[in-house]
């Protein structure tokens, strides 16, 4: 079980890297704490599953999120500098 609780706990820390969210970000969007989500990512606790869910539902929240902005953008017909291609 405790090593299914790590490879879990890695899973977190590398989609909250990958999506750029500081671990400050995700506990306040978590309801937790950025000490209690960084003693997570340290191995020294566990998350309850009741945080490791919400932990969960936040970083999928955030993942839709970034996929609708990067498919709005790619739809848009402005450079980068607001003029028309």
């Amino acid at each position: 079980m405790e090593m299914k609780a790590r490879e879990l706990v890695e899973q977190i820390r590398a989609t909250r890297r990958a999506l750029e969210i500081t671990q400050t970000h995700l506990a306040q969007k978590a309801g937790s704490q950025q000490a209690a989500i960084s003693a997570m990512e340290r191995g020294k606790q566990f998350p309850s599953l009741k945080l490791a869910l919400k932990i969960l539902e936040v970083l999928e929240r955030e993942k839709r999120k970034r996929g609708r902005i990067i498919k709005m953008l790619g739809q848009s017909q402005l450079t980068p500098f607001g003029k028309a291609s």
